[in-house]
């Protein structure tokens, strides 16, 4: 079987390592359900050229994605997980059965906790994204999720 494709951030001075909370919540999720899969990392500056090439949709490039061995791609931690149960049931699962009640902590965590601790994180990212004079860069995308905190 051909190992899934994960597209993950990578950080200059720690390439290849996870550190990015969606990306990890993936990689957690393909390890959990023994899938085998192969990571390609990119920069900061390079998520907005080669996301829309893989995804071909107009949602903003993010990571992470999947591009699953049928050629299926999928971008978003919450909707990978929820394809990854329904392409491979006899794997283990992630939800146990309680997909409504994950998704429930999900959400909370996304608009009750998310914010504030993108808030503590977000500039001791930035010094490690790199390419500050791109404008694809870290500070041009998050500055105004930041003027908010």
């Amino acid at each position: 079987m051909q190992p899934i494709v994960l597209y993950n951030f990578s950080l200059l001075d720690h390439p290849n390592e996870l550190w990015s909370a969606n990306p990890f919540k993936t990689h957690y999720t393909l390890v959990f359900k023994n899938l085998p899969f192969t990571t390609e990392w990119l920069e900061f500056h390079e998520i907005s050229q080669v996301i829309p090439t893989i995804t071909k949709t107009k949602i903003p490039p993010t990571v992470p994605v999947i591009v699953d061995t049928n050629n299926t791609v999928i971008q978003d931690s919450w909707e990978i997980a929820k394809y990854l149960e329904s392409a491979y049931p006899d794997s283990p699962s992630v939800f146990n059965g309680a997909e409504s009640l994950h998704h429930f902590f999900y959400q909370y965590y996304q608009t009750n906790i998310q914010a504030s601790i993108y808030g503590l994180v977000a500039m001791n990212v930035k010094k490690h994204c790199g390419h500050y004079d791109n404008p694809n860069g870290f500070s041009q995308k998050r500055h105004v999720i930041l003027a908010f905190l």
